[in-house]
């Protein structure tokens, strides 16, 4: 992933301090800066984001991390070939201490996991890709 290095951010608050802008945004590769400051000129806060979530295929249905912290397989674990229905668990997300179950919302057949269990995911991270079940039996 590419992010802006420090004199293209020190040149984002140069530019908003001559235009006199009270906030202003600036993608690289795919981050997004956004920099609000008030109008002392000291900054008030700077806010760093990912872009949303795309889809890498559009006959699969990805379903994602809705947290960061730490993917669990279920028992049994699912892999490739497996079909799963509408609510099966296909893993959970420990954050916190708490395991947050991860379930289908589509039924299909898994194509994809590409997370092991243990690892740590993102927000957003795609943790099963499935082809739903209408496309599955083409």
């Amino acid at each position: 992933m590419k992010r802006p290095d420090i004199m293209q951010l020190d040149e984002l608050l140069a530019a908003m301090v001559d235009a006199d802008l009270s906030e202003a945004e600036v993608e690289v590769g795919e981050v997004c800066v956004t920099v609000e400051r008030v109008r002392t000129g000291q900054i008030k806060g700077v806010a760093v984001r990912a872009p949303e979530p795309r889809s890498t295929s559009p006959s699969l249905h990805e379903i994602r991390s809705t947290m960061v912290g730490y993917y669990r397989a279920p028992e049994p674990p699912i892999g490739p070939g497996d079909e799963v229905a509408v609510g099966t668990l296909v893993g959970s997300i420990v954050s916190l201490g708490l395991a947050n179950e991860v379930r289908s919302d589509k039924e299909g057949v898994v194509v994809a996991v590409p997370v092991a269990d243990g690892q740590p995911v993102e927000y957003g991270q795609i943790l099963v890709s499935i082809r739903p079940k209408e496309e599955a039996s083409e």
